[in-house]
C-alpha cells in the first residue's frame, strides 16, 4: 500500500498540483470515504476538495455512490481508482498511437480530451486550437474514432461506481424474491443478468450517438451505425481498454516479424484488420471472426507480399496459406482444419506468448545465456523435469545446471517439488522435480516492474524539484566562488579588491549545467515510458 500511495502521489503532482494530490492519497490510502473524513484526513479546508474531488471525477479517476446509513441520512462515498492512475504515465503513447493511425486531427483530439478530462464534439471544435486544422476534418477523424471504439461516450451515470450500482442492483433483484428463493428462481435471475449484460455488449448504439433525423427501420441491412450520428453535446473519453488492445497488437506483429520475416508481420497487421473490421460492423460480440487465405489474398496487394519464385507469382492464395501455416506454429492464428479458415488467437493467448518471451530475456539478462535455455526447456518439455533431465534436454554439466536452477528458485521462477517414490513419503526416499509456474513468474515480474516504475517515477519528481528550486541556486552559489576567486586575484595582484566587478559565468558553464538536469529527466522519462510498456504485458 506504502508504494501505491506514493506511486500516486508522484504522477498526479506534475499534473494537477499538491492540493488535488493530497486528496487523492488520501483515498488511496484509506479507501471508500465521504466528504467529512476526507476533509479531517487531508487537512484542507471543505472547499478545496470538493473542487478536488470535481477535478478527479472529471478525469474519470475517482467515482463516487450514494449509500443509505442506518440513520435514514444519504452519504456521498468516494473511491479513487488506482488503475486509472497509473494509466497516466502511458498518455504519450496514447496521443503517438493517435497521430500514427488519425494524422494531426487525431493527436488534436486525443491531446485535448487528456487535457480535460471529457469533452464534446461541441466543445472541441470550439477550442482555440482547433482553429489551425480543418473544422471538416477534425469532425469526420471525431466521428471515426468513436466508431472505432477509440473514443468512449459517458452519460449522466458515467461517474458512478459501477461495482456498487451492480451491487445494489443485486440486492434488490435478490429481495424481490423472498426470503426463501428456490434454486429455480435463482438459475433464472442468474440467466436474465447473463442476457442483459450480453444485450450491453451486443448493442450497436454507443453512448454519446443519436439517431439520424428521417432515417427509417429498414435500412439496418448495413451497418448499424451508420443510421446513427454523433451527438454535439455528449461527453467523450479516450478508451484506453482499446489503446491498450492496439499496443499489444503491435507488440504480436513485432513478435512475428522477428520470429519469421516482414513478410510475415505485414501479413498478420493485414489479417488483424480484417478482423477488426468484421468484428464492429457485427452486431454481436460473442462471434468468433475467421478468414480464409483467399480472402486474404483478395484484400492484400501483390506487391505486399514477394515471392520467393518468379514461376509461383500466379499463384498467391496458396503462398499465403503458407504464411498463414506458419503463424498457426508459433501460435498467434488458429487454425480449423475441418473448415480451412483461421482466426487471431485469444487476447490471453497472445498476452501468454508475450509474457513467455519477456521472461526469456529477463532471465538471460539476469540469470546468464544457460539460465535462459534452462527456462526454454522446461517450457517446451511441459514445465517439469529432473536435474538430470535438464543437464541432458540443454546439454549442459550437471553442477551447472543445478547451480542455475537453485538461483531461479531463490528468486522465485521456478519451484522444486517434492516427489515420493515409497508410500511412507519418506524425505530419504523423495526426489525433487523442478517445475515452471508461468502465472506466478509473471506476477513476480509485474511487482518488480511496478516497484522500479515508482521508483523511477519519484527520482523524476525528485529531478524536477531539483531543477526548480536547486538549479537557481547552484547557479548564484558558483557566481559567488567565481567572485571569490577574482577578489583574491585582485589582492593577489596588489589591486582593490572593491573594484572588482560581478563576475558572470560564461554560457558554456550555464549550458553544461542546463543540460545535466535535461538529460537525466529525459533519461528517466524514457525508462518510465519502457517500464510501462512492458508493464502492459503482465496486467
Amino acid at each position: 500500500m506504502a508504494h501505491v500511495v506514493r506511486s500516486v502521489r508522484d504522477i498526479l503532482t506534475p499534473h494537477f498540483g499538491e492540493q488535488v494530490t493530497t486528496v487523492a492519497c488520501s483515498l488511496a490510502l484509506r479507501g471508500r470515504q465521504p466528504l467529512p473524513p476526507i476533509v479531517r484526513h487531508s487537512k484542507l479546508p471543505g472547499s478545496v476538495v470538493r473542487m478536488a474531488l470535481l477535478i478527479l471525477i472529471q478525469h474519470g479517476l475517482v467515482v463516487h455512490f450514494d449509500q443509505t446509513e442506518r440513520s435514514g441520512r444519504i452519504a456521498t462515498y468516494y473511491t479513487l481508482l488506482t488503475d486509472r492512475v497509473f494509466l497516466r504515465p502511458r498518455f504519450p503513447r496514447y496521443i503517438h498511437a493517435a497521430k500514427s493511425m488519425f494524422k494531426e486531427e487525431g493527436h488534436h483530439i486525443a491531446t485535448t480530451i487528456l487535457l480535460h478530462g471529457r469533452l464534446s464534439l461541441k466543445d472541441l471544435l470550439a477550442h482555440p486550437d482547433s482553429v489551425f486544422l480543418d473544422s471538416a476534418k477534425l469532425r469526420d477523424t471525431f466521428v471515426h474514432m468513436v466508431h472505432q471504439r477509440f473514443l468512449l461516450g459517458g452519460d449522466s451515470k458515467a461517474s458512478l461506481s459501477k461495482l456498487d450500482v451492480q451491487l445494489h442492483k443485486e440486492r434488490e433483484q435478490v429481495a424481490a424474491l423472498g426470503l426463501m428463493p428456490s434454486a429455480k428462481d435463482m438459475r433464472q435471475l442468474q440467466a436474465s443478468r447473463e442476457a442483459q449484460m450480453q444485450e450491453e455488449l451486443d448493442n450497436a448504439v454507443m453512448v454519446g450517438m443519436k439517431r439520424k433525423p428521417g432515417t427509417s427501420s429498414n435500412e439496418y441491412g448495413a451497418k448499424a451505425y451508420k443510421a446513427f450520428e454523433v451527438d454535439m453535446n455528449a461527453k467523450f473519453t479516450l478508451n484506453f481498454a482499446r489503446f491498450d488492445t492496439y499496443f499489444l497488437r503491435e507488440a504480436v506483429i513485432t513478435y512475428t516479424t522477428v520470429k519469421i520475416n516482414v513478410t510475415a508481420g505485414d501479413l498478420l497487421r493485414q489479417i488483424m484488420t480484417m478482423i477488426d473490421t468484421a468484428a464492429l460492423a457485427s452486431s454481436s460480440s460473442a462471434t468468433t471472426h475467421t478468414v480464409t487465405p483467399a480472402q486474404v489474398a483478395h484484400q492484400l496487394p501483390v506487391t505486399d507480399l514477394p515471392m520467393d519464385y518468379v514461376e509461383f507469382q500466379v499463384d498467391l492464395p496458396q503462398k499465403v496459406a503458407d504464411y498463414m501455416d506458419l503463424l498457426d506454429g508459433i501460435d498467434v492464428l488458429v487454425k480449423d482444419t475441418n473448415k480451412d479458415v483461421y482466426a487471431v488467437a485469444s487476447p490471453t493467448q497472445l498476452k501468454t506468448l508475450l509474457q513467455q518471451q519477456y521472461l526469456v530475456r529477463h532471465i538471460e539478462s539476469r540469470f546468464g545465456k544457460y539460465a535462459a535455455r534452462i527456462w526454454r526447456a522446461l517450457h517446451v518439455k511441459g514445465g517439469k523435469l529432473e536435474e538430470k533431465q535438464i543437464a541432458t534436454v540443454t546439454m549442459l554439466p550437471v553442477n551447472e545446471a543445478r547451480s542455475h536452477c537453485y538461483a531461479m528458485v531463490q528468486e522465485g521462477f521456478l519451484e522444486m517439488i517434492p516427489v515420493a517414490k515409497s508410500a511412507d513419503r519418506a524425505p530419504t526416499r523423495s526426489f525433487y522435480v523442478l517445475s515452471q509456474d508461468l502465472a506466478k513468474a509473471a506476477r513476480n515480474v509485474h511487482a518488480a516492474l511496478h516497484q522500479a516504475l515508482c521508483n523511477a517515477a519519484e527520482r523524476l519528481a525528485i529531478v524536477s524539484k531539483t531543477v526548480e528550486t536547486e538549479l537557481g541556486a547552484s547557479l548564484e552559489a558558483r557566481k559567488r566562488a567565481a567572485r571569490r576567486q577574482a577578489v583574491i586575484h585582485a589582492m593577489a595582484g596588489g589591486e582593490d579588491p572593491s573594484q572588482v566587478e560581478e563576475v558572470m559565468l560564461e554560457g558554456e558553464e550555464l549550458d553544461e549545467v542546463q543540460e545535466k538536469y535535461e538529460t537525466a529527466q529525459a533519461q528517466l522519462r524514457a525508462a518510465i515510458l519502457r517500464m510501462d510498456r512492458d508493464l502492459l504485458l503482465f496486467e
